[in-house]
């Protein structure tokens, strides 16, 4: 049985009941199985998320205002026109990830819902990152391991602004600022079928150490503030879980190629702090 949220507790009401994804392997996927499934994700989630990325897009083009003396923009909106709209963006990211959650995983959406997932993202100027890091792996049985691992995610972003805060000009240009996670992780990995060894799902907890470098414009409070904040200053740590899959292929006797696709849900902020695609190397002793 796959466990998306790993074994945190549910609330009290639904605790006898499994979502829809956590029984991705509990069933056969009949045909009518999978017709249920795709029409619902199809028609219902995609259906309404996809029309609210595309509102927030004419939305974003109707406020654009083109200034001639600078290079205009190849599209006919901005990315500032599409961040304003977050309320907007957040109900396109829950929704794609409800449709997720409560859904057969083998559904031919799952990958759609993911893509507008990360569209939202691109909207929200919350921009792809770079992560990198190391895993162990302890093998349990044939199809099973533990793994014990470090990895580090860091984002860049550049802040710039032109106005006046309680009559005083404020310039700021090319500001480049950087958000950090250290992820330390724990989880279990396990085919998906004896019958092949490529394809791998996993599941696990994690706890997150982070830095934050931040700029906040307070007009009302005549306050410009430039802060840094981190697990030694702020106590800037939380627990959550992270599940995804891993693709495998032998390139030698001891070296395995991989693509992993995984996501980190953060418990303790109930946040979906990072969904992340990684090629792997592996050297298995």
């Amino acid at each position: 049985t796959l466990k998306p949220f790993g074994d945190e507790k549910k609330p009290e009401k639904y605790e006898e009941k499994k979502l829809a994804s956590e029984k991705t392997g509990d069933k056969k996927f009949t045909f009518f199985r999978r017709f249920i499934q795709n029409n619902t994700t199809r028609y219902n989630y995609y259906f309404n998320a996809t029309n609210k990325i595309n509102a927030v897009v004419a939305s974003a083009k109707t406020a654009q205002i083109d200034d001639y003396s600078r290079l205009l923009s190849f599209y006919p909106y901005s990315l500032n026109n599409t961040a304003s709209q977050k309320t907007e963006l957040d109900s396109v990211i829950y929704k794609s990830t409800a449709a997720v959650l409560l859904h057969d995983l083998r559904s031919d959406w799952v990958d759609n819902m993911y893509l507008l997932i990360g569209q939202a993202y691109f909207y929200k100027k919350d921009f792809l990152g770079t992560i990198g890091g190391v895993e162990l792996k302890y093998q349990l049985n044939e199809s099973s391991t533990l793994n014990v691992g470090y990895a580090r995610s860091i984002n860049k972003g550049e802040k710039n602004y032109s106005g006046a805060v309680n009559g005083v000009d404020v310039f700021i240009n090319n500001f480049n600022i950087r958000h950090t996670n250290d992820f330390y992780q724990l989880a279990y990995e396990r085919r998906f079928k004896k019958s092949n060894p490529l394809f791998n799902y996993h599941l696990g907890i994690v706890l997150a150490n982070m830095q934050q470098q931040e700029i906040q414009l307070e007009s009302f409070s005549n306050q410009i503030i430039i802060d840094e904040r981190n697990f030694k200053n702020s106590r800037l740590q939380e627990a959550g879980v992270f599940g995804g899959i891993h693709l495998i292929k032998k390139i030698d006797t001891k070296f395995y190629a991989g693509l992993r696709v995984r996501a980190y849900y953060l418990v303790s902020v109930q946040t979906l702090e990072a969904i992340v695609l990684t090629p792997t190397l592996s050297y298995r002793f």
